[in-house]
């Protein structure tokens, strides 16, 4: 998935939705590294065959989760101004630094149900996967939305007002 900019100039965006390519996330297949067991009969073999591979390949990520700042976690903090003064502000965080203590959170959750450490995650996730099959079990491929999706923001250049924009 990708997060893109446009500038609303004059009525209308430049360059057009989605706009330039600003942030977003990766995956694919190895070409160096075989499929684990925990992926095999879970991963489609139209993913873990592609670029070629005559036999099943790695696919990641293993998991991904929201790190997009629009849909991100709002947080409040207090930044100090160039006259001195300083303010509380809010705006939404996303990124590593959001994905990572979510799943710090959900594993956390997950050994304190199952009573003790779960050491290497991915074959525990993938097996409760295996229920439901591929995209219909707990876990789902990302897939891009059937029309971009758009929200605006103020971005000042520098975090004060538009007079650097």
């Amino acid at each position: 998935m990708a997060t893109g900019s446009s500038t609303l100039i004059n009525g209308l965006w430049n360059p057009s939705l989605p706009g330039v390519f600003v942030s977003g996330s990766g995956s694919g297949t190895s070409v160096y590294t075989n499929q684990p067991s925990y992926q095999k009969s879970i991963v489609p073999n139209s993913l873990a065959l592609a670029n070629g591979a005559t036999s099943p390949m790695r696919v990641v990520p293993d998991v991904a989760l929201d790190g997009d700042p629009g849909t991100g976690i709002l947080t409040g903090y207090f930044q100090s101004f160039s006259e001195g003064s300083v303010q509380y502000a809010e705006s939404r965080w996303g990124g590593t630094s959001l994905a990572a203590p979510l799943m710090a959170g959900m594993r956390a959750l997950l050994e304190q149900r199952v009573g003790h450490p779960i050491g290497l995650a991915n074959p525990l996730l993938y097996s409760m996967d295996k229920a439901g099959g591929y995209n219909n079990g707990t876990f789902r491929d990302i897939v891009a939305p059937p029309k971009p999706l758009a929200y605006a923001r103020a971005n000042y250049a520098n975090s004060v007002d538009n007079s650097a924009a």
